[in-house]
């Protein structure tokens, strides 16, 4: 049964109650001791009654989500601040750390170049296996602490592109001759193949730098097997192609090994900080590239690289 009064103005009930509502919706209530204890009848007051408790029930979440809404800006502002220490720390360590190298890199080859004047035959094979160790872990070094300096420089977005034109054939076929003349580690065999030439405008220290990561993950990860490169031209762009037949990479870990501190295997068996597929991306995303990856587990892998001629083919 309708309340009292209802038949006789059933619109100015509807318009009370709807004015209510308003007020609970908009975080504020109108409803008074008096309007309780002036409602026509029993049902007017209960539905009066049950939206004062969902006005006070609207109060009380919207408490709660503003206490969480300021917990959530406090957690975020203390992770940036966290970002940002990392980053420092990253960008501080890698320039303290390129200073007693760049001076134990000098030392080494003056050690080198007077060694190779001296007159020690007795002493000569050990002396230049103990310089080739040193030389080696040096190197090593080096890399991880210009990878670091990538971290910070990348995550602050810093990293700056020096495009110039290059020919990708000529910087490929070179870095592809320094890890085959590289005696410090067992080198497969390299398959080189290219186009006569493919010019473009790029970054040759950092379109190097990817290859040559690209080179290593295929030497680490190729179990000894044949590797082989290739650069080609491809309309408006050019291709790096780096394939290899070893342990390859599960479906489900070709995303992940581009990620930061990621690798796709055990890093018990298999060295490195797993930031070289990672910086890769980012280098050849700074160029309007694309990086992908083909594999099957135990079929190797095929990660090609795609880089825009110039600057204008990439829009």
């Amino acid at each position: 049964m309708p309340p009292d009064g209802y038949a006789a103005d059933p619109d100015g009930i509807v318009a009370d109650i709807l004015r209510h509502l308003a007020e609970i919706g908009a975080g504020r209530t109108s409803i008074t001791d008096a309007d309780l204890a002036n409602a026509p009848n029993d049902v007017m007051r209960e539905l009066l009654v049950g939206l004062l408790t969902l006005h006070e029930d609207l109060q009380y979440e919207r408490s709660l989500r503003g206490v969480a809404e300021q917990q959530s800006d406090r957690l975020v502002a203390d992770l940036r601040d966290a970002v940002a220490a990392r980053d420092e720390f990253l960008s501080v360590a890698s320039h303290e750390l390129r200073t007693p190298l760049s001076t134990l890199r000098l030392q080494t080859a003056t050690l080198r170049r007077w060694l190779t004047q001296a007159s020690l035959p007795e002493y000569e094979p050990v002396l230049t296996q103990h310089f080739a160790v040193i030389d080696r872990q040096v190197g090593r070094l080096e890399k991880l602490t210009a990878e670091l300096l990538d971290v910070s420089r990348i995550t602050s977005g810093r990293l700056e592109l020096h495009r110039e034109p290059v020919d990708l054939v000529v910087l490929v076929r070179e870095i592809v001759d320094r890890f085959r003349a590289d005696q410090t580690r067992s080198v497969p065999a390299i398959v080189f193949e290219s186009d006569p030439s493919v010019v473009g405008e790029w970054d040759p220290f950092r379109i190097d730098q990817v290859a040559s990561n690209l080179l290593v993950n295929a030497i680490r990860y190729g179990e000894g097997k044949p590797v082989h490169v290739s650069v080609r031209a491809a309309g408006a762009a050019a291709r790096i192609i780096v394939s290899d037949e070893g342990i390859g990479i599960a479906a489900d870990q070709k995303e992940r090994i581009f990620e930061r501190f990621e690798r796709a295997v055990s890093s018990s068996n298999y060295g490195g900080l797993g930031l070289g597929l990672w910086i890769a991306r980012q280098v050849v995303d700074a160029h309007d590239g694309a990086i992908e990856v083909d594999s099957e587990p135990g079929r190797g892998a095929t990660f090609t690289v795609t880089l825009p001629l110039s600057v204008r083919d990439s829009g």
